[in-house]
């Protein structure tokens, strides 16, 4: 009897470590694609010294701030960009 609940707490542990490494892939891959997406606009645009130095200022107080995720935040700016796009389509 023990054996078998070993047997499956393993067997569930197995299926989360397969749901979490997918929804990894999934997400370094989004990642990628807003990265490139961003470098593609950046590399297209004259963007002014001032507001680049602003745009940085900005990401470093936000690494300095304990209540800031960066990965919060894309996931909240995710899930709006679909909110918008589902609104659209409607």
């Amino acid at each position: 009897m023990r054996k078998e609940a070993i047997l499956t707490a393993l067997e569930t542990l197995y299926i989360k470590i397969a749901k979490l490494q997918t929804w990894l892939k999934d997400w370094k891959e989004e990642a990628g694609r807003h990265a490139w997406v961003c470098k593609q606009l950046l590399s297209r645009v004259d963007i002014p010294p001032k507001v680049l130095e602003a745009i940085n200022i900005e990401q470093q107080v936000n690494m300095m701030d304990p209540d800031f995720s960066f990965f919060d935040w894309l996931h909240n700016y995710r899930k709006e960009q679909e909110r918008r796009q589902t609104s659209r389509d409607a």
